[in-house]
């Protein structure tokens, strides 16, 4: 009986101590959703780039799901900026990720918010950016 009352307490202090952040998960994700700022939908094939705050040389790129989300895993301490952009939408500004609000407590995604455009931006995605001077590297290196 004793034993058994002990082995409850250990598993519940353990629980307490080791178990999920209080309004969080316990793996936090950086995950970004893209909607439309007039009909608040998802947006698809967004190029997103997360950085350091204040660095320009640390990016990492994404293209958001049918979801409208990008997710970055879990990047290093720090405080970040994001941008995105599609063509068929005004590019974001740098926004601090902060500074963003957040659609879902349990998962922390934030929300960036494009305004459709009335002509075609240029948007090259980042992945394709990371690509090309990868080449481009490759070839000066033959």
């Amino acid at each position: 009986m004793i034993r058994c009352l002990l082995f409850t307490l250990s598993v519940l202090f353990e629980m307490a101590t080791f178990g999920p952040e209080p309004g969080g998960a316990s793996n936090p994700q950086t995950r970004i959703q893209v909607v439309d700022v007039d009909s608040e939908s998802s947006l698809e094939q967004v190029s997103v780039t997360l950085r350091p705050l204040g660095s320009n040389t640390e990016l990492r790129f994404r293209t958001t799901d049918g979801r409208g989300v990008a997710n970055f895993g879990t990047p290093p301490a720090g405080d970040y900026e994001v941008e995105a952009c599609r063509p068929d939408h005004i590019p974001s500004d740098w926004k601090r990720w902060n500074e963003l609000t957040e659609s879902d407590r349990v998962t922390g995604t934030k929300v960036l918010k494009l305004k459709r455009s009335t002509t075609r931006q240029n948007c090259m995605y980042g992945d394709q950016r990371h690509r090309r001077h990868a080449g481009s590297r490759a070839a000066i290196a033959r």
